[in-house]
């Protein structure tokens, strides 16, 4: 997954916000941009931009771009929409249009229409749907029929955006009628301004209007004719699967909860509640994910590999969170800054009016389920997404599976899921591979390998519904601590603490009940509230006042007056975002996530096999959608986890909130999703024939084991809140303190 930039594109990006931030180009974005239905002509906004370079920088030198990589141009793209610069003439004009010319146009087509398109002189728009046909383009009915050495297309077209500002429309329609639904089909570049083109407006609830096309026996050129007759479906496949990079409705949702973020600024403590929070941060979780997920679908693109399946999910989930943010952004200013007609106030009134359509353009929500749902029959497993995979991780993905098979899962219905701690029987596999030499330094006889490979064996242990002793030997180490503690009481954090520090003279007694990893463990690292500061204290198992219960489902371990001393104290357990807390949750997440990938193979491989009604459960939307759906949930947890241990690597600085969100939003899906692939199973689920019981009961476990999602939602959101406050009044957010080894 792609996670960073290099420093060349670090330095790209640079350059393009200091030419955006120019009091010229901001004086004509603010002149291009709509509001209460009112739409501006952005085409000067997009001429200064030509002028400028911006517009194709992708390009060929020879049809007006700069010959830069494709990664630069989604760069130019981001940075386009965050400097308030209207993107639905670039998407449009450049994106679609001008790919397609590149893709499949002849030399003499690009020669004609790039270069103007590059400078900004040229406009295009798409002609794809009619009145008829909506989202299925393979009802399409608009003729072109041979005339002479062209043709004259005849048919309507309908619900194109910025279409009477543009010069060139791509235009669907059928050559060779009878040839079938999908076949017959051609392309053609129709010039806006000929004779038998009539363009008017169809009024709609956002700032950007609809237009309705006639096309009366409009002449076309031979020429326009973009690829060979009759095999324009083939194209428009792969041209809607690149379109479909979720990124322009990433921008969306980040300019929108950017504008929410304004309003909770400079909002009292009355205006955020722990509801409000809790959402806040859940949004802020999901976004950072969905970026991932775009720029996967760029990285194939620039790489020549277009994954549908990717890009339906990337579109799916990014529409449907930009959708989702509006409407929750929507109730957010008060009436104070309505009637101020604020920025942030007024951005959040637009969004909630365009918001509805993010869902229904370049394909529905549905259709993208649809694709998700077909790829069911040839997709190797869930959560699998890279396009261009590791080849360490691969191999020890594969050892780790291996490994793993060999060890007998517990069938029990009643009692523990999983055996857990030092003497369980996942212990040998890890041994065999050296696994605790994966995460630790070079300069301390390991491998250096980093948290993201941690993350990898957590991932392994959760799919295969294994127990897993590698998170507290992980987290053991991290502390300077020898290997064979249990873990007690970190389901408490960040806001509570199920074990209280009194003090006494010499140290300190421990009181409460916690949950433990393991109750046979010599040795327990405590999470413990001394005067409102959580540390992890040592506690022997022998210790006056420690009682173990192995009779539930987790395990528990009490502290009655326990002493312990100063000594006993490994470390605070602050919220240093690359510290030892930190990197536990990340493994924690890493675990939840293949307890929810786990549980979903097997649903979709029951459901593969089981009939009812005459047909397999998976050919019926009424299962198989919800597991389409469920895929994209654990795609972006995936993007989210694996991303917080790559920024704990690699960007330290950078890595915030990362891994609360990323084990809030693991164990939020691991829930979810468990839940629904028992619901797809029916009641085999519920006995010990398909194994998902070990699933269903150890997420009830796990999903709170190192916090509850709630409170670590709302922590991710305090965070946001207290840094959009810094920023406004230009001062540096508070950085947590280190942890104390």
């Amino acid at each position: 997954m792609r996670f960073g930039f290099t420093e060349d594109q670090q330095q790209f990006r640079a350059q393009v916000r200091t030419v955006l931030r120019s009091a010229e180009v901001q004086a004509a974005a603010a002149a291009a941009t709509g509001s209460c239905g009112i739409e501006p002509d952005a085409r000067p906004l997009y001429r200064l931009l030509g002028e400028r370079g911006l517009l194709a920088v992708h390009w060929p030198v020879r049809y007006g771009g700069a010959g830069r990589s494709p990664t630069d141009a989604a760069i130019v793209a981001e940075e386009l929409v965050r400097a308030g610069v209207p993107d639905t003439l670039h998407v449009n004009t450049v994106q679609i249009v001008g790919q397609f010319l590149l893709m499949a146009g002849s030399d003499e087509q690009k020669r004609r229409h790039l270069p103007a398109i590059a400078c900004g002189e040229s406009f295009a728009s798409v002609l794809y749907t009619e009145p008829d046909a909506g989202s299925d383009l393979g009802a399409l009915r608009a003729v072109a029929e041979h005339d002479g050495d062209g043709y004259r297309i005849t048919g309507t077209k309908v619900f194109s955006l910025k279409t009477r500002f543009v010069d060139l429309g791509l235009c669907a329609a059928r050559t060779t009628p009878g040839a079938g639904k999908y076949q017959g089909i051609s392309l053609f570049l129709v010039d806006m301004s000929a004779p038998g083109v009539t363009v008017s407006v169809i009024p709609g609830i956002g700032d950007e209007h609809f237009h309705r096309v006639d096309l009366d026996a409009v002449a076309v050129p031979a020429g326009n004719l973009l690829g060979t007759r009759d095999e324009g479906w083939p194209l428009l496949n792969e041209a809607l699967a690149i379109e479909r990079t979720g990124l322009d409705y990433y921008l969306k949702a980040e300019h929108w909860l950017d504008a929410a973020l304004d309003v909770l600024a400079q909002s009292g403590p009355a205006a955020l509640p722990g509801d409000r929070l809790e959402q806040l941060g859940r949004w802020h979780g999901e976004l950072a994910a969905d970026h991932v997920l775009a720029w996967e679908v760029l990285t194939g693109i620039a790489a020549e590999q277009v994954d549908q399946i990717a890009a339906a999910v990337a579109k799916y989930h990014s529409s449907e969170l930009a959708r989702s943010v509006a409407a929750w952004a929507a109730a957010l200013p008060d009436p104070g800054q309505r009637a101020d007609r604020s920025r942030a106030a007024m951005t959040l009134d637009s969004a909630y009016r365009e918001a509805p359509g993010l869902t229904l353009s370049a394909g529905t929500s549905e259709v993208m389920l649809q694709i998700v749902a077909a790829s069911f029959d040839s997709l190797r497993e869930s959560t699998e997404a890279d396009l261009t995979p590791d080849p360490l991780a691969v191999q020890l993905r594969t050892a780790l599976r291996t490994g793993l098979a060999g060890v007998p899962a517990r069938m029990e219905l009643h009692g523990a899921p999983v055996t857990d701690g030092a003497g369980g029987p996942t212990r040998p596999v890890l041994d065999a591979l050296e696994a605790l030499a994966f995460e630790r330094p070079a300069a301390a006889d390991g491998l250096d390998l980093g948290l993201t490979t941690g993350a990898l064996v957590s991932e392994e242990l959760g799919r295969a519904a294994r127990g897993n002793p590698y998170r507290a030997d992980a987290f053991a180490a991290d502390l300077g601590c020898p290997a064979g503690a249990a873990l007690a009481g970190l389901e408490a954090l960040p806001a509570g603490g199920a074990v209280v520090a009194t003090p006494r003279r010499g140290g300190w007694e421990l009181t409460g009940a916690a949950v433990v990893d393991d109750v046979s463990a010599a040795m327990f690292l405590v999470a413990a509230r001394n005067a409102g500061v959580p540390v992890l204290v040592a506690v022997a198992r022998g210790t006056a006042g420690v009682t173990t219960e192995d009779g539930c489902w987790p395990p528990v371990v009490r502290f009655a007056a326990t002493p312990v001393a100063a000594a006993d104290v490994v470390g605070t357990l602050d919220e240093s975002p690359t510290g030892p807390l930190a990197r536990a949750r990340v493994r924690q997440a890493a675990y939840l996530l293949g307890i929810a990938g786990g549980a979903h193979d097997a649903a979709v491989a029951y459901a593969g096999f089981r009939r009812q009604f005459g047909t397999r459960l998976r050919d019926l939307p009424a299962v198989s959608i919800p597991l389409a759906r469920a895929l994209v949930a654990l795609r972006a947890t995936r993007a989210a986890v694996y991303r917080a241990a790559w920024l704990v690597d690699h960007e330290p600085a950078g890595t915030g909130t990362a891994p609360l969100a990323a084990l809030a939003m693991a164990g939020e899906t691991a829930r979810d999703v468990v839940r629904l692939s028992m619901q797809s199973c029916g009641v085999r689920a519920l006995t010990s024939e398909l194994g998902l019981h070990r699933y269903f009961r150890l997420t009830a476990a796990e999903s709170t084991r190192y916090g509850d999602p709630a409170a670590l939602w709302r922590a991710v959101g305090a965070d946001c809140v207290r840094t959009a406050r810094c920023a406004a009044a230009g001062a540096e957010p508070p950085v947590a303190a280190p942890a104390v080894p």
